[in-house]
């Protein structure tokens, strides 16, 4: 998502609610943040996503100073396995991120794009990136032996798995970067 769409709602929610903590959160299905301490990154894309996006240049812009602002890479945060809420459609169970499971409000804020195998999800695609790399493996669609079996992206299943983790995540507002 652009830095500038992230940055302006950061401000708004600062503005909404001064004593929050807000977090950035990515899940990305390919690269790792190469200060992850303990990760296995046999197969990983190691590059440093969070300044390649500009979000790790946001924890020391003027503009945001005085707003609690961190970043939390999904892929290594401490995962819960959590049912799906009501009737799930792909599996019974995920490992959630406990960043996204205790948050007190998840905005979504994914860039408009379409899929091969869905269409255009618009704001529930990138609810893969919830899907823990240290549960599920790196890239997040195949998986890795001895780490996880990975999300399976086949135009059969994708579909479900997007509702239903997009159900875990329960988003309360969305705002989709269309810019390009």
């Amino acid at each position: 998502t652009d830095v500038r769409v992230v940055k302006a709602v950061i401000k708004l929610a600062h503005e909404a609610a001064p004593e929050a903590r807000i977090s950035i959160v990515e899940g990305s299905g390919e690269w790792i943040a190469p200060d992850v301490p303990g990760a296995d990154t046999t197969g990983a894309q190691v590059e440093d996503g969070w300044a390649e996006a500009g979000y790790r240049a946001l924890l020391t812009d003027p503009d945001l100073e005085g707003i609690r602002l961190d970043l939390v890479d999904l892929n290594v945060d401490e995962a819960v396995l959590t049912t799906v809420p009501d009737k799930w459609h792909a599996r019974e169970q995920f490992w959630v991120p406990r960043t996204v499971r205790d948050c007190d409000a998840l905005i979504d804020v994914p860039v408009m794009k379409i899929t091969q195998d869905v269409g255009m999800t618009v704001a529930m695609k990138n609810f893969i990136g919830i899907a823990p790399g240290l549960k599920y493996g790196w890239p997040k669609m195949r998986g890795r032996p001895g780490v996880g079996p990975g999300i399976p992206h086949t135009p059969q299943i994708l579909d479900e798995t997007i509702v239903d983790l997009t159900a875990l995540a329960n988003p309360v507002f969305t705002v989709v970067d269309a810019i390009v």
